[in-house]
C-alpha cells in the first residue's frame, strides 16, 4: 500500500519493487490488496452519444450553452442560455437568475417557436443543467439530444464562437448598472440584429433569414415538382385503369353478338 500510494503505479510494478526488498508475494495477490483497499483506477464510464449528423437542413443540429456574467466584486451572476442552428445561423438567447434544467428546457422551445421550425437534435455541454431531466424532456417532445466530448470545445465551435460575439457586441464587460431587465432589452435587439441585418462570413456573406428564406424557396419548389409528377403519376394510372376497362366491355360486347348470331338466346351484362 505505501509503495501504491506514492505513484500509484500499477501491480506489476508493486510486485517488482516489493521483490527488490525481499517481499515474495504473488501478483494476484497484489491486484487483490489494491482492490480490497480501493487503491486502484477506476474505469471511465463512457456514456452512450447520439451520432452526429450532418446540418443540411434548419434544425438538423442546434447546439445549446450558458454565458456565465459575473459581478467581479460579491461573484453574483446571472446566466445567458444561448441556443444557434448550424444551418441557417440563426440565434437566440434569454438570461436567468439562476442556473436550471428547466431553464435550459423553456429556452429551447422558446427558440423553437422564435425560429419558426423544429427541431430534430441538440447539442449541448455536459453542464449541469444538461443533465438527465434536460434530456427526458426534449425526447419527449420529439427532439433527440448529444452531448460534446469532455475537454474538446472544438464539438461546440459554432456556439462559442457565438457567446464570443455575444459578449463583445452585446452585453460587454459586468456593470451593476446592468440588472436582468437591462440584459433582456440588449439582448432582444441584438438577436434581432445579429439574424436579419447582421453579414456573416460563414454562409456567403448572407444573413441567416436570409438562408432560412433561401432554404424555404428551394424546399416549396421541390414539393411543387414531385406534386406535380405525383398528379401525372394518378392521371396515367387513372387513364390505364379506364382502357383496360374498356377493353373489357368490348370484348363481353363482342362475344354477346356471336351468341346471338349463332340463334341462341344469350344475355349482356
Amino acid at each position: 500500500m505505501r509503495i501504491r500510494c506514492q505513484k500509484y503505479e500499477c501491480a506489476e510494478i508493486v510486485q517488482y519493487k516489493l521483490s527488490k526488498e525481499g517481499i515474495v508475494v504473488s501478483f494476484s495477490s497484489v491486484k487483490r490488496t489494491i482492490k480490497r483497499n480501493e487503491l486502484w483506477r477506476k474505469k471511465r464510464q463512457y456514456r452512450w452519444n447520439e451520432k452526429r449528423p450532418l446540418p443540411t437542413t434548419p434544425g438538423e443540429l442546434v447546439q445549446i450553452d450558458t454565458v456565465h456574467y459575473v459581478n467581479p466584486l460579491d461573484h453574483s451572476r446571472l446566466y445567458i442560455y444561448t441556443v444557434i442552428d448550424l444551418h441557417t445561423r440563426m440565434a437566440y438567447a434569454k438570461v436567468s437568475p439562476k442556473l436550471s434544467e428547466q431553464g435550459a428546457i423553456e429556452t429551447i422551445f422558446a427558440a423553437q417557436e422564435f425560429m419558426s421550425f423544429s427541431f430534430k437534435m441538440v447539442q449541448s455541454d455536459n453542464g449541469a443543467e444538461f443533465q438527465k431531466r434536460f434530456q427526458q424532456r426534449l425526447n419527449t417532445a420529439g427532439i433527440k439530444t448529444r452531448h460534446s466530448r469532455v475537454r474538446h470545445p472544438n464539438d461546440d465551435a459554432h456556439i462559442e464562437r457565438f457567446n464570443r460575439t455575444l459578449r463583445k457586441e452585446c452585453i460587454g464587460q459586468y456593470n451593476s448598472n446592468k440588472n436582468i431587465s437591462f440584459i433582456e432589452r440588449r439582448l432582444a435587439r441584438f438577436i434581432n440584429y445579429y439574424n436579419y441585418d447582421r453579414i456573416h462570413l460563414g454562409i456567403n456573406l448572407k444573413t441567416p433569414y436570409e438562408v432560412l428564406q433561401r432554404w424555404w424557396t428551394l424546399y416549396e419548389k421541390c414539393f411543387s415538382r414531385y406534386l406535380r409528377q405525383y398528379y401525372v403519376l394518378l392521371s396515367i394510372i387513372a387513364v390505364a385503369i379506364l382502357s383496360s376497362r374498356m377493353v373489357m366491355w368490348k370484348g363481353k360486347a363482342a362475344a354477346a353478338v356471336i351468341c346471338c348470331k349463332g340463334g341462341e338466346p344469350c344475355t349482356f351484362i
